[in-house]
């Protein structure tokens, strides 16, 4: 697919003029707000994530799919109107890393973390700091665990089916490996100025005689180096409860990835879950939000796996008005 960025630099202007209207009607409404009596905003009506508290909403891009970079620019702006005021990008993305950061700026948006490629960031860390620096994030998180050489779909197999053959039979030393290379990258990371965290799946949640990969990861990375983004369907889908997890981890969690899942959705330790629109699943938001909260927390990014009910643009339609109105 071709992306016409010139149309989508020259299209800054237009946004930065819609969000400058936005900004002066808000200045107005500020105003007017300021000659309510105190009692009127009374604790009652705050809600958990707030435009300009300690908590704003986020996304994690790869839930809107290839569909967000077809209008970049468009889209930004409407995340905003949906009421996310941070992004987090996945490894991969089609615009140069400062083209993303401008136009996200000028919808009114915070890029503040990144996904990045664990390989790519021990072999040519110059290019992963590089693309943070570009894009002004503070954190970088890897996804995924290095699969190495021995890791390959077989012809006319699929993806999941080999993730379940490939992790299905790693030991405690694969685990080991991989709490290492986030070590390595830590350190790197830290020297630059940057946090630096590991994003799970639930293959990391698979019983290893008496211990879990996770365990592993949790106890043999340094806490100075490494820390975590907990993704809650993805916990939930390990057979784990997202607040425990929270409570286990503490300080060391640096943002969530709030995903929902089906009542159907069943105990899987190789990319299986059953996602569900948040809010209509089987997650407690209010009880896990508030136990993020209390941890320190700082980063929220809503997102979704498909297959979607209807289009990941109207996924993230009810998520923005559902999270918006959590207390």
């Amino acid at each position: 697919m071709a992306f016409d960025t010139s149309r989508q630099v020259e299209g800054i202007v237009v946004y930065a003029l819609r969000i400058s209207r936005r900004n002066a009607l808000k200045g107005t409404m500020a105003t007017l707000g300021s000659l309510m009596a105190a009692g009127c905003m009374s604790a009652h009506n705050s809600t958990f994530f707030s435009p300009t508290g300690p908590q704003k909403l986020g996304i994690q891009l790869y839930t809107l799919g290839d569909e967000v970079w077809t209008d970049v620019g468009g889209n930004f702006v409407r995340l905003w109107e949906l009421g996310f005021r941070e992004l987090e990008l996945p490894s991969n993305y089609p615009l140069p890393a400062r083209e993303v950061r401008r136009l996200a700026e000028a919808a009114g948006l915070d890029v503040v973390s990144t996904h990045i490629d664990i390989s790519a960031a021990i072999e040519t860390p110059e290019e992963v700091l590089r693309a943070c620096t570009d894009l002004g994030v503070k954190d970088a998180i890897v996804p995924f665990p290095d699969l190495g050489p021995d890791f390959a779909v077989p012809e006319g197999g699929d993806f999941v089916g080999a993730i379940a053959s490939f992790f299905g039979v790693k030991d405690a030393d694969y685990w080991t490996r991989t709490a290492a290379d986030l070590n390595i990258v830590g350190a790197g990371m830290k020297a630059a100025g940057l946090r630096f965290g590991y994003h799970h799946h639930n293959m990391e949640f698979r019983p290893i005689d008496s211990r879990t990969g996770w365990d592993i990861i949790v106890v043999e990375t340094d806490p100075d180096l490494v820390g975590f983004q907990i993704d809650t369907g993805w916990v939930s889908a390990g057979g784990l409860d997202p607040v425990e997890v929270l409570a286990s981890i503490g300080d060391r969690v640096m943002s969530l990835h709030l995903k929902d899942l089906s009542p159907s959705s069943q105990t899987d330790y190789a990319l299986g879950l059953a996602t569900a629109n948040i809010g209509r699943g089987r997650l407690d938001w209010e009880t896990i939000l508030a136990a993020a909260k209390q941890i320190g927390a700082r980063h929220f990014f809503f997102e979704q796996e498909g297959p979607f009910a209807s289009s990941r643009m109207a996924a993230a339609t009810e998520a923005g008005r559902y999270l918006g109105s959590l207390k």
